[in-house]
């Protein structure tokens, strides 16, 4: 028997990202990327769980300020967008992660207070086990935007889209070191669920 030859283009859950590099607007960027995230409850595979975040000289300056702006982000699109509810389940395993981080130190939590509507967590690297859904996101400081392919090599298999938000003159920087880490789709902020008539949910067809 000969094994089949050619590429295989998975089907099925895919993980979405955001990048955001230094001298974004983020007045503008964070709003539009809480709605990104609200829109589908990270249920589609374009819904950004990661932020990597350009921390350049190391101080976690940048990270920290999009963690705490995020989570005001997240805050108001509420308004526009409510939550659904959670299981006893789901609501477990938020308080759970949560509590987690409190009580380690591993990640700075952002979250309402009484709420479990949505969680930021500012870690310092990608953990094992990435949260599923419930609005929740992990921001990752990022030294290198060059070093994104290396960073996310553990995850290619599962990548799909990536939110980009960079200022103009960066911005095919960022494009093109998200294509280089696997990245099938990069979109603006506000339109990582932005699709035209026709295009595959992988973003590249199976068949040709």
């Amino acid at each position: 028997q000969e094994k089949c030859r050619g590429r295989v283009i998975h089907y099925g859950p895919r993980l979405g990202v955001g990048v955001v590099l230094d001298g974004t607007n983020l007045d503008a960027a964070l709003p539009a990327l809480a709605w990104d995230v609200a829109l589908w409850e990270q249920r589609a595979c374009s819904s950004p769980r990661v932020l990597f975040v350009e921390d350049a000289d190391g101080s976690g300056t940048l990270p920290r300020t999009i963690g705490e702006r995020l989570n005001a982000a997240l805050e108001q699109v509420r308004g526009t967008l409510p939550p659904r509810s959670l299981t006893l389940d789901e609501k477990a395993e938020v308080l759970s992660f949560r509590e987690l981080a409190w009580w380690s130190g591993s990640a700075t939590v952002h979250a309402p207070a009484g709420s479990m509507s949505h969680t930021v967590l500012v870690v310092p690297s990608i953990p094992a086990d990435i949260p599923l859904g419930a609005r929740t996101v992990l921001v990752v400081p990022l030294r290198d935007a060059a070093k994104l392919p290396e960073v996310l090599r553990p995850l290619r298999d599962y990548l799909q889209t990536a939110v980009l938000a960079a200022p103009p003159e960066r911005w095919l920087t960022g494009v093109n070191a998200l294509i280089d880490s696997g990245l099938s789709q990069v979109t603006a902020p506000g339109a990582a669920s932005a699709r035209v008539m026709g295009l595959p949910h992988e973003g590249e067809y199976a068949l040709r």
